[in-house]
């Protein structure tokens, strides 16, 4: 797509069409007028197409588009639109490019491209964009499982799951405090449950379910039991 750069006001547009303008005045009937669009706030302008090409608008290099990226990797988005970028001591105009993951079910960053080509990656709040609030949900879960039934093959691997289990709560004795190995646990819970053919929908309401459950037993005092096992009270089972 043609990108083009007013001489004077520095204003940058996308040359979306030349056509033809039928109309009384001030022009001529199907006299040839260039259509523009604003890149700072999407604006479309018809300007005649001798008037356009006089000078006042000097050519910038082509927009980039998906096919500019063939390669986008798997959670990335093509996105292609005007944005303004906005940080605590800088702001400008740029185009957002695409978006992707920072990490497995982590926030969101964008790639931006300033007006001299440049690429700088910045969060949502710096591209104006709302970030959608993250959830483990049904879509998660299947992503989730699809990876981990290609990656370790299929079937309930009921006894490698078990023993990776004891395997990172020997590395959590090792170091507790690395949230990275409390989370490991976590996917192997969820691995060892879809594999017994369980949906992910299955594996939330079995969650939501448990929590419920939970919460309406009875608990004995947590003083009574510093840093061991709390079992609910049996005694009404």
């Amino acid at each position: 797509m043609r990108r083009v750069q007013h001489h004077k006001s520095k204003g940058t547009y996308a040359v979306l069409a030349t056509g033809n303008m039928q109309t009384s005045v001030p022009i001529s009937d199907y006299e040839p007028v260039t259509v523009y669009r604003s890149e700072a706030d999407g604006s479309v302008w018809v300007r005649p197409t001798e008037e356009f090409e006089d000078g006042r608008f000097d050519d910038l290099p082509d927009a980039d588009g998906p096919e500019d990226f063939p390669f986008l990797p798997k959670g990335f988005r093509w996105i292609g639109r005007p944005c303004r970028v906005t940080g605590g001591d800088y702001e400008y105009e740029g185009r957002l490019l695409f978006s992707f993951p920072k990490d497995i079910g982590g926030p969101i960053r964008y790639v931006v491209m300033d007006q001299n080509r440049r690429l700088f990656i910045h969060n949502s709040v710096q591209v104006g964009i709302e970030e959608q609030p993250l959830a483990l949900d049904e879509a998660f879960f299947a992503d989730f499982m699809a990876w981990n039934s290609q990656t370790f093959g299929p079937g309930p691997r009921t006894e490698g799951t078990i023993k990776h289990i004891k395997k990172e709560l020997r590395e959590i004795e090792a170091d507790p405090t690395d949230p990275k190995e409390w989370t490991d646990i976590g996917f192997l819970s969820f691995q060892g449950f879809l594999r017994l053919g369980r949906t992910p929908r299955q594996l939330i309401t079995g969650f939501l379910e448990k929590h419920r459950i939970n919460k309406a037993r009875k608990w004995p005092a947590w003083q009574d039991h510093p840093d061991t096992p709390i079992e609910h009270d049996r005694s009404g089972e």
